[in-house]
């Protein structure tokens, strides 16, 4: 009976949860109610309370069911690639996050809920942080892989490179989550990063042989 309720009160969290993620994404946090979750749910205000403290305690909670696609990017295993072939491995990095949004639809959801649905405030500066120090270590391994085509470049080109290469990233992450038709901007997205990452690699190889 015991782990028949505990079971009941997970099943009852995920709900909360699913159905939060539902309302944020229609119509935004800010504009969105503890009371409208409960009864979107068919639950009550106390169960929302049972399981979360307040409402930014319930959009944390949802937020760390997924991984955003930079920091999920952030944390993969590129494995000798890296070592033996620097260049595939950036091109390999910079399409990541473009193929996790395509490819799972919390992280697509969870991911547009974040970038456009929500009123960050002081509540929510934590979970901006994470976000943040998500994007940094990415970007900085997008610039270790270019150190790594080019060694001897002056630090002020890599930052400039690893910035100007995550900002494409993150614009047509946005961008695709705006259109009702993401999958055409992540395809098209995905062919400019080629592009993209091939003229960059070109001109760290030249400066490098140079």
């Amino acid at each position: 009976m015991v782990r028949r309720t505990k079971e009941d009160a997970a099943a009852t969290r995920e709900q909360l949860l699913d159905t939060a993620e539902t309302l944020f994404l229609h119509q935004g946090v800010g504009r969105t109610s503890l009371h409208e979750i409960a009864s979107a749910a068919g639950l009550t205000r106390g169960a929302i309370y049972w399981h979360f403290k307040d409402k930014a305690d319930l959009y944390c909670a949802m937020m760390d069911r997924a991984t955003l696609p930079c920091e999920q990017a952030a944390q993969a295993i590129i494995g000798q690639r890296a070592s033996t072939d620097p260049a595939a491995a950036l091109r390999e990095l910079a399409q990541m996050p473009l193929q996790r949004l395509r490819n799972d639809a919390r992280t697509r959801r969870v991911f547009c809920i974040a970038m456009h649905r929500t009123e960050h405030n002081e509540e929510l500066a934590p979970l901006r942080q994470r976000q943040l120090d998500g994007v940094g270590r990415y970007t900085q391994r997008l610039r270790q892989l270019m150190a790594d085509i080019h060694p001897t470049a002056p630090p002020a080109t890599l930052d400039a490179a690893a910035l100007g290469l995550y900002a494409l990233v993150d614009g047509l992450l946005k961008h695709a989550t705006q259109m009702d038709h993401p999958d055409l901007v992540l395809t098209a997205g995905e062919r400019a990063l080629e592009i993209y990452v091939a003229g960059l690699t070109g001109y760290l190889l030249l400066a490098r042989s140079g």
